[in-house]
């Protein structure tokens, strides 16, 4: 945390974790409102915006 505060670089694993973790959720909360495309586009551009906002990141 104190390295993305100071605007350093992040290590891959934790780039790879945080990615993983975060479209498994999604996955799993998509599954959950099945009747709700809507919802399920909402998910997704938030998860696509997490992703970009890693990957803009520094990787040491």
């Amino acid at each position: 945390m104190r390295n993305y505060r100071a605007g350093l670089s992040i290590p891959c694993r934790v780039k790879y974790v945080s990615l993983c973790s975060l479209w498994c959720t999604l996955a799993l909360s998509a599954f959950f409102v099945a009747g709700m495309p809507w919802l399920w586009v909402l998910l997704a551009a938030i998860g696509t915006g997490v992703t970009l906002h890693l990957r803009a990141i520094p990787t040491s």
